[in-house]
Order: C-alpha cells, then sequence, then structure tokens
C-alpha cells in the first residue's frame, strides 16, 4: 500500500459511552500505519477524553469547535473526508447515519469499514467485522453487498497484549482479584464492587483500575475512608496488559476490557450495563471462560455472584481463549482492508 493512502477513523469515547472504540481504533490504526505506511487521521465528534488520548499516540483529530447542538453527522464525516483526502473510511461508533449518504461515499471511489456495528449503516459497508457475538446472525443483511467477517480472529486487540500474553504469570502465592470497569465506568459499577468486595471474609489482593474519563472520584475517596479491607488503586495506567498478567480472576464491565482479560487468560465475572453487552458476553459464558452479571439482576446478588468467582478459580478456563484462533485480530484487520483498498484499485 502507498504511503499517500489516508485511513480516516470516525469513532468517539467519553464518560458516557467509555473509550473502547477509541482503543480499538488505535490499535487498528498502528497497525495500518507501522505495517502498511498509511496516513492515519481521526474524526472525533464527541469526548474530550478520547480526543486527548487520541492527540497522545501523536495523530491528528478532526473534531467540533462549534456547539454540538447544531452538528449533523453527514456534514461533520463529509468535512472530514475532506480534510483528510482519505480514501477509507473506518466506522466505529454507534449513531446511525443516512445510506443514501454512505452509498454516495462508496460511488465516489471511498472504502468503508464498519466495526461492531449494530445500526444500519454497517449494510453499506465494504467490509464489517464482529467479534462472534450472537446478535451478528439475528440482524437484517438485506441489501448488504461487502464482506462480512465475524468471529474471535477478527477481534481487535492492542500489540502489548500479544507480547505480554505468551510470558510467564506473575504471582506471589496469593489470589490477586482485578477490578476493572473501562474508560469512564458511566454506572459507577467500581463503587458497588469495592463495597461487595468490602463484606467478604476471603483472603486475597485486589487491584482497582480507573480509566481516563473515570467520575467518581469524590465518592471513591469517601468510600475508601470507610473500608476494613486494603484496595490498590491505580489510575489511567498505560501497561493494562501488565497488570492483567498478575490477576487470577477478575471482575470488570463488559466491553473492549472483555476480550483482552479473555486473551490474557483472566477468568472474569463481567457486569453488562445493557441487554446488548448480556447478550454478547454469552459467547464468554459458553466458551467456559467467564461468568455474566445482568443489570436487571444487581440489587441483590452482587456479593453471592463474587463468591462464586472465587470459588470457581479452578473450574472457570482462561486458556480456552488459546484454542479458539483469538490473537493478531489487528494483524487480520488491517491485512484484509488492504486486500480491498488494492483490489478497488
Amino acid at each position: 500500500m502507498s504511503q499517500t493512502n489516508s485511513i480516516l477513523f470516525r469513532c468517539d469515547g467519553a464518560e458516557d459511552i467509555g473509550l473502547g472504540h477509541i482503543v480499538r481504533c488505535l490499535a487498528l490504526a498502528e497497525e495500518l500505519k507501522d505495517e502498511y505506511d498509511c496516513r492515519i487521521t481521526f474524526a472525533v465528534l464527541r469526548g474530550k477524553p478520547g480526543i486527548e488520548m487520541i492527540k497522545g499516540k501523536g495523530y491528528p483529530v478532526i473534531t467540533v469547535i462549534n456547539n454540538l447542538d447544531v452538528f449533523n453527522q453527514e456534514e461533520f464525516l463529509q468535512n472530514a473526508i475532506q480534510e483528510s483526502s482519505c480514501n477509507v473510511v473506518i466506522m466505529d461508533f454507534r449513531e446511525d447515519i443516512s445510506l443514501a449518504f454512505l452509498h454516495a461515499l462508496r460511488i465516489q471511489g471511498i472504502i468503508l469499514v464498519d466495526i461492531d456495528d449494530p445500526q444500519e449503516k454497517r449494510l453499506a459497508a465494504d467490509l464489517a467485522f464482529y467479534p462472534p457475538v450472537p446478535q451478528v446472525k439475528k440482524m437484517d443483511w438485506s441489501g448488504f453487498q461487502g464482506q462480512l467477517m465475524a468471529g474471535w480472529e477478527w477481534v481487535i486487540l492492542r500489540k502489548e497484549f500479544i507480547t505480554i500474553a505468551n510470558q510467564q504469570r506473575i504471582s506471589n502465592g496469593r489470589l490477586h482479584l482485578l477490578v476493572t470497569m473501562g474508560g469512564s465506568d458511566p454506572a459507577g459499577f467500581t463503587l458497588t464492587v469495592i463495597e461487595a468486595l468490602d463484606l467478604l471474609e476471603d483472603d486475597f489482593d485486589t487491584t482497582v483500575v480507573l480509566g481516563a474519563a473515570f467520575s467518581w472520584e469524590k465518592e471513591l475517596n469517601s468510600l475508601l475512608l470507610r473500608t476494613k479491607r486494603k484496595f490498590r488503586i491505580l489510575r489511567s495506567i498505560e501497561n493494562m496488559a501488565g497488570v492483567m498478567a498478575q490477576a487470577d480472576l477478575a471482575i470488570a464491565s463488559f466491553g473492549m476490557t472483555a476480550y483482552e482479560l479473555a486473551y490474557m487468560g483472566v477468568p472474569t465475572l463481567f457486569v453488562c450495563l445493557t441487554d446488548d453487552h448480556a447478550e454478547s458476553c454469552q459467547a464468554f459464558v459458553d466458551a467456559g471462560i467467564a461468568m455474566c452479571l445482568k443489570n436487571n439482576n444487581m440489587d441483590n446478588n452482587w456479593v453471592d455472584k463474587i463468591q462464586v468467582l472465587l470459588s470457581q478459580k479452578g473450574i472457570l478456563d482462561g486458556n480456552i481463549a488459546r484454542n479458539i484462533g483469538f490473537e493478531n485480530g489487528a494483524a487480520r484487520v488491517a491485512s484484509k482492508l488492504i486486500e480491498r483498498v488494492e483490489n478497488n484499485g
């Protein structure tokens, strides 16, 4: 692929939606830049934490300057395409957009790539990539003329996970529990889990990771003054793979972190904020590498579920993930994209 080829990533990352879309796109951007010498630009409609994360990696970001109340999805994307002079648009955002507008882009020669998208705009994509979630088969794909790729092998992970996963797991002989609720934790699950853990008598160490957009600092600090159990708190860490490598078990919100934990071989209790997340989590449950706590069941069974997780350490098999082709997804997606671009030329 020539250096003149330009890739535009359209994604968002904010307190209410988390940073998983940003993290996933950055991992794919790194693969395209390093292996195929692509020119990378991001277009972010909302989310200061996401913008800061992208800029921290050195990529240019196109965003909205005017009042968000007057923005238009199509106008924003059209302007970003013109400003970046891109020939590929990678869409990893959940808002829908006109199919007629997207088909017009394809007529202009723009290649459209869609990632893990339940919205109708997936029907206009040249390439659509999904993890092995049951929703994909239930979607109506009428009119779709692109290529659909769904499975563990298409899950996009950061290179740090692939590098560290094969190293010897670090252990001090004590059970080590990791708590991580994503980049923002909009529902404050971190606080609920800490309260539940503090009720347990079991002997284990706990590390709590707070994302870059975590907004419950005041409540957390107040809670930690009252707990009898000690919690190790980490904020906005760079080497998440290294932290996961020290964990025997985890409690996490479902999202991109779920695939990272699965790849690292950490049996996990996933907390699902939405019914869609709960349905997606079923793939992990079916594989025997996770348990699921659904949003509509959270009032009384946090402690019970965590107690079951602790007792399941020898039953949940984190190594299953290594036997289902779950590796180098970013490289596979990038290679498929390059193949499509070359065929288009």
